[in-house]
């Protein structure tokens, strides 16, 4: 099952900024949302419209509570929620649907 969001760049986000939120995405993130309970996989993939889609390979819906409950994961989102805003989201629960989309075997 997949916990996908989809993050719009604010407009005050330049060239110069993407450096430091990729790094905080690659360095921090992705390693946090990894330890949690559940949690397969994570990654994140930028457009160059600015927008960033988180997409977490989970074990069952709890796993989404416990993402978001995650402390340690709370300080990584406020760092970048001051550069990004949430736009949506969904949860693909057919393993082979998302396989077609993204490319899994």
């Amino acid at each position: 099952m997949l916990y996908i969001t989809r993050n719009r760049l604010k407009e005050h986000v330049g060239p110069e900024h993407l450096g430091t939120i990729n790094r905080l995405i690659d360095e921090e993130l992705i390693p946090a949302v990894t330890k949690v309970g559940g949690v397969r996989s994570a990654t994140a993939y930028n457009s160059i419209t600015g927008e960033v889609n988180f997409i977490i390979d989970i074990d069952d819906l709890a796993t989404i509570d416990r993402v978001l409950a995650d402390k340690g994961l709370a300080a990584v989102f406020g760092k970048l929620m001051k550069d990004l805003s949430r736009t949506g989201g969904e949860v693909l629960y057919d393993r082979p649907v998302w396989q077609a989309l993204y490319g899994k075997k």
